[in-house]
């Protein structure tokens, strides 16, 4: 994970998804990157979820391991990542 993001040059991730294993690998690789990671209640819909992303400045929403996909940055939140997470 964290190489790709790296290569694809992502510093903040959002992940909406209700699987657990996959929320922990992504906790994880972002607090040894450094990226910060938003997690979406599955609940919010993918509307609220651009809203999110946009406000933050999220680069890319992860749903599945294999179901992910970039986003236009936002405006808002350029500062620099700090492997911060978000609920």
């Amino acid at each position: 994970m964290r190489a790709a993001w790296a290569e694809a040059g992502l510093s903040r991730l959002l992940i909406h998804c209700d699987d657990s294993a996959l929320i922990l690998q992504a906790i994880t690789a972002c607090f040894e990157s450094g990226h910060d990671l938003y997690v979406a209640h599955t609940s919010l819909s993918d509307e609220q979820v651009e809203a999110i992303c946009q406000e933050q400045g999220v680069q890319r929403v992860i749903k599945a391991r294999e179901d992910w996909r970039d986003v236009a940055l936002g405006q808002a939140n350029a500062s620099p990542t700090e492997g911060r997470l978000f609920t």
